[in-house]
């Protein structure tokens, strides 16, 4: 099986909510999915969400405009103790600013995990299910 990269939008998992992207890696029976909650204000509210995402996902990440990102930078401790990303995208600029990247973790919950790659799957059609 060769790699595949795919990009889904607005994954929604029963209980979880719904995450904005979602990426999905794939190489040699091994999936890696990246959630993404992009904000405009309220950070703690992505942080909050972003968590819930970490039941399927390897990797959570919060994205937000860089004048907003200055706030939620002040409780970087936060996005490091729970292991959620923080990244900056500038529209303007088109460009994506890791302020935290985090650590790969094992999803919380297998089902969870299996129940995203059973959606995703039907979602993008190209994407095996293991």
């Amino acid at each position: 099986m060769s790699p595949s990269f795919e990009i889904a939008r607005e994954l929604h998992i029963p209980g979880l909510g719904i995450a904005d992207i979602v990426s999905v890696f794939t190489k040699s029976r091994n999936t890696i999915l990246h959630a993404f909650e992009m904000k405009i204000k309220d950070w703690r509210k992505a942080l909050a969400q972003a968590y819930r995402y970490k039941y399927y996902a390897d990797f959570s990440i919060v994205v937000m405009p860089p004048g907003e990102v200055i706030k939620a930078k002040q409780s970087l401790s936060l996005f490091h103790a729970i292991n959620v990303g923080l990244w900056t995208f500038d529209a303007e600029r088109k460009v994506i600013e890791r302020i935290y990247h985090p650590e790969k973790e094992k999803p919380i919950s297998i089902t969870a995990y299996n129940k995203a790659l059973t959606i995703l799957a039907r979602q993008l059609k190209s994407l095996p299910v293991s």
